[in-house]
């Protein structure tokens, strides 16, 4: 038959293109691609011949839950991290003393920075966004680790600005326990299971019919029953708004869904976060 000139793989519901491959001299031809790329169509392309169609063909993330992740993070080479993996390809800003470091044999984001009250002028941080999480039902996780130079007052994320209700994860320093927040609320815990020891730990918050629950590598720490409407949607990694300190530590990975994917009792997290 007539060799293949290409093959286009295209997005089946807009039919946007989203590769052209030029098969081998034997006609054989792949694509590799991580993430989650829903409905797709293959067309065969030879001179002088009508094109070939087939599809749809669902491209799905090893990740069940992808289709409900609303922002995901992952650190990879430096020209490779600084984007939203999620379907929703959110904008995602590097700034000061932010880099890709090795921790445990994996990339992670390291932060640094020594300047408390100067605002925020060299602290390292992430800035993205997220939708409103509302009261809904969410899970919002990462890897990370800090050391023993992180500052009072320094968060592992934050999510609002600097006078609006602010949920945030505050990292433990000196003899001060870490602390969660929701829209500026203590959600009642002491954080005491989180060392400055540089290795990495799974931390989330998770919320389930209603209740609100910390963890820490899958083990609950403590959970509110209050109702919580987090409507804020700036999302910051790191050293987050004026007067705040720096985050000296790590964050590998970090994933908000907006379901509950975890047992709220005690689970095993997700070790990789799928693209």
């Amino acid at each position: 038959g007539t060799a293949i000139d290409y093959v286009s793989i295209f997005n089946w519901e807009d039919g946007k293109c989203i590769a052209q491959i030029k098969p081998d001299s034997l006609g054989k031809w792949e694509y590799s691609y991580t993430g989650n790329l829903g409905d797709v169509g293959i067309t065969y392309v030879a001179d002088g011949c009508k094109p070939i169609t087939y599809g749809a063909y669902n491209i799905a993330s090893d990740d069940p839950y992808f289709a409900n992740v609303d922002l995901l993070l992952i650190a990879d080479t430096e020209q490779n991290s600084y984007k939203d993996w999620s379907l929703n390809a959110r904008n995602v800003t590097k700034q000061y003393q932010v880099s890709i470091q090795q921790l445990e044999g994996k990339p992670a984001f390291k932060f640094a920075g020594a300047d408390i009250f100067a605002n925020n002028r060299i602290n390292g941080r992430i800035i993205t966004s997220i939708a409103p999480l509302g009261t809904i039902d969410y899970t919002l996780e990462f890897w990370g680790a800090q050391t023993a130079a992180t500052q009072g007052g320094a968060r592992f994320f934050e999510i609002g600005t600097a006078d609006s209700n602010r949920t945030m994860f505050l990292a433990r320093w000196e003899e001060f326990n870490g602390a969660v927040y929701i829209n500026n609320n203590d959600i009642g815990g002491v954080i005491t299971l989180e060392p400055r020891d540089s290795i990495l730990r799974h931390y989330a918050i998770i919320r389930k019919s209603g209740v609100t629950g910390f963890y820490i590598n899958g083990v609950l720490q403590f959970s509110s029953s209050a109702t919580f409407n987090i409507n804020q949607t700036n999302l910051t990694l790191g050293t987050a708004w004026p007067f705040n300190g720096a985050l000296q530590g790590y964050i590998q990975q970090f994933r908000v869904t907006k379901l509950a994917r975890y047992d709220i009792n005690n689970f095993v997290p997700d070790t990789v976060f799928f693209k």
